[in-house]
């Protein structure tokens, strides 16, 4: 009888075990087929021509990119930013390649209230026109884009980081929406390390934190909209300070075209939690397996180590 109860439980086990083993393959197998299908099968077919975009932070970086790629695929652009030389220029280069309308409102976002981004935009937008996508793109990185420990960084980042990467978002979001079509869309920029919270970038990854929260209750308050939280890694542009692209460290260009590629994919893109370029998807979803500790060690790790050559570097110069 005690032979056949062990048995018993051997064979309950096995059994327990072999089911848990076919949910995790069902688990992999959709995350791969996921995969495969956003990144290299789905393609938006969207027909953008004559359509208006507003996009923030427009004239350098990711939201340059969008600008060239929304105004390639036939699209009229609203860029809000801050330089009006640079966006003459940018005016410019895009009205004489694509033949498309682009028009610019100045706005600093690091000192403009509320109500001075929705007199602004809603200005610029007027009565008759509807917005078919919005690029919350502008946000800043710690002081000379350098990590920090959070005793020892500069006090005045923690209001410019709170004020240009979460205020704004809020902000531009609440103005334009009323003058949205009804299913538009929304592109909010993040970051990996709003999935990772970073030692030494603690405020800066905060920011990027809330803009996923923001986004994903967004997407189910308008569900009828499409709502991105895009979180890359690095991106060549001046603010991660990358001069040479490489498959990891795309250019600009190149990450807008893929985000724009998968907007309205049904499956495989998680809102705020991977990113739409596949090979920051592939490590992202590769660093979430290892356990926390780790990621967050070799992060501090590496980003020691930044801080000491950005610092080095800085007092090379004054030198």
């Amino acid at each position: 009888m005690f032979a056949s109860s062990s048995t018993s439980c051997c064979g309950g086990l096995s059994c327990v075990v072999y089911g848990l083993g076919v949910i995790l393959g069902l688990i992999i197998l959709k995350r791969v087929v996921s995969f495969i299908y956003a990144h290299f099968l789905y393609k938006n077919s969207t027909n953008y021509k004559n359509k208006w975009v507003l996009i923030t932070g427009a004239t350098s970086g990711i939201g340059e990119g969008f600008a060239h790629e929304f105004s390639k695929r036939g699209a009229n652009i609203i860029m809000a930013v801050r330089s009006q030389n640079k966006a003459d220029l940018l005016k410019q280069a895009l009205e004489s390649k694509y033949k498309n309308q682009v028009e610019i409102v100045i706005i600093d976002f690091e000192t403009a209230s509320r109500d001075d981004i929705k007199q602004a935009l809603t200005t610029a937008i007027g009565t008759q026109r509807q917005i078919d996508v919005l690029v919350n793109n502008v946000g800043v990185n710690n002081t000379d884009n350098c990590p920090f420990p959070f005793l020892e960084q500069p006090e005045s980042d923690f209001d410019r980081l709170i004020k240009v990467n979460i205020h704004s978002v809020v902000s531009v979001t609440r103005a334009v929406l009323p003058s949205m079509t009804p299913n538009g869309t929304i592109l909010n920029l993040s970051s990996y390390t709003a999935k990772f919270p970073t030692p030494l970038m603690a405020v800066y990854a905060a920011t990027k934190s809330f803009i996923n929260a923001f986004s994903l209750a967004l997407k189910y308050e308008c569900p009828k909209m499409r709502v991105y939280g895009l979180s890359p890694m690095w991106v060549k542009s001046e603010m991660t300070m990358i001069k040479k692209a490489s498959l990891l460290m795309p250019e600009a260009i190149t990450y807008a075209k893929q985000t724009v590629d998968k907007i309205g994919c049904p499956i495989g893109i998680e809102y705020g939690l991977t990113s739409t370029y596949w090979p920051h998807d592939l490590v992202v979803s590769l660093i979430s397996l290892a356990p926390e500790s780790l990621v967050m060690s070799q992060m501090k790790k590496f980003l020691s180590s930044l801080m000491k050559r950005l610092q080095a570097k800085k007092n090379a110069k004054k030198d």
